[in-house]
């Protein structure tokens, strides 16, 4: 899956709270055994790679996560 980068400035804010919110539930569903956690933690990470192109290109390089998301998702070649 190819994440695309927003040029929008509104766009860029909304995917950022999205992100934020669904963090925020990611990090309650730790601590809550009721809340699964980690579902909430999938969708913040592609919220904060589609506002952040620095996000996105840590996601894709880091040592840890590249494994996870570096593989699945195609490069863009300039």
């Amino acid at each position: 899956m190819e994440i695309n980068q927003t040029e929008s400035k509104l766009k860029r804010f909304i995917f950022f709270l999205l992100g934020f919110i669904f963090l925020i539930f990611g990090i309650l569903g730790a601590l809550f055994p009721i809340v699964p956690g980690f579902l909430f933690l999938i969708p913040a990470v592609f919220f904060f790679a589609k506002a952040s192109k620095t996000f996105n290109n840590w996601i894709r390089n880091s040592k840890y996560f590249k494994k996870y998301f570096g593989e699945h998702t195609p490069h863009k070649k300039n």
